[in-house]
């Protein structure tokens, strides 16, 4: 159903940023909120875990930050959170969405590709890269308007 996009972001985004004051946390997005037919429930569970993954990625290392930028255009709704980790081995990153691949001690390897299935069910596609220029990983989702 047709929900506030900007709302839920807002909602991870503060979850994080609340209880991780370490991290430098900043979110740049659009004055008016974006509106989308969406699964609340889904898509909150797709954005924790990929900003989890950003969180966990800057756990130890001096001056970490974490963006999260999303904006729409031309019918597609930009969304990413930029961190400046430990980074993703680039010969690993095809296998990142791949159910039960882990780089984890702990880790069950279903978080990112529970997170692609989502996005895909409501018409998006994620990547994930290594930062060019600068250390870290970038997460990115399009969603197309149906």
């Amino acid at each position: 159903k047709m929900d506030n996009l900007s709302e839920t972001i807002d909602e991870s985004y503060n979850l994080f940023a609340n209880v991780n004051s370490q991290i430098n946390m900043s979110i740049n997005k659009p004055k008016d909120d974006i509106f989308f037919n969406f699964d609340r429930f889904q898509l909150t569970q797709a954005f924790n875990n990929i900003i989890k993954n950003s969180v966990e990625a800057v756990s130890k290392i001096p001056n970490p930050s974490i963006k999260l930028n999303y904006y729409k255009k031309d019918k597609k709704i930009f969304f990413s959170v930029v961190d400046n980790g430990i980074g993703v081995d680039e010969k690993r990153i095809s296998k990142l969405f791949e159910p039960y691949y882990t780089t984890k001690t702990k880790g069950t390897g279903l978080g990112l590709s529970i997170v692609k299935k989502i996005i895909e069910d409501h018409a998006g596609s994620i990547k994930i890269e290594k930062n060019k220029g600068m250390a870290g990983t970038t997460a990115s989702i399009i969603f197309n308007y149906l």
